[in-house]
């Protein structure tokens, strides 16, 4: 438990330093990156879900 929280605050803080020297439009890009990336592997989790069902 305590390992991962250190990992977390030590991810935190490189993201904020790295947060503060780039340009917000690359933030932007990761951010719908990631909501890309999260929303289809939810949706095809879902879908094979649904094709396990009907066999």
């Amino acid at each position: 438990m305590g390992r991962t929280f250190i990992l977390a605050c030590a991810v935190f803080c490189w993201g904020k330093t790295w947060i503060s020297y780039t340009p917000p439009i690359f933030h932007a890009a990761i951010f719908f990156t990631v909501v890309f990336i999260i929303s289809s592997s939810v949706a095809y989790y879902h879908n094979w879900q649904r094709m396990k069902k009907k066999r």
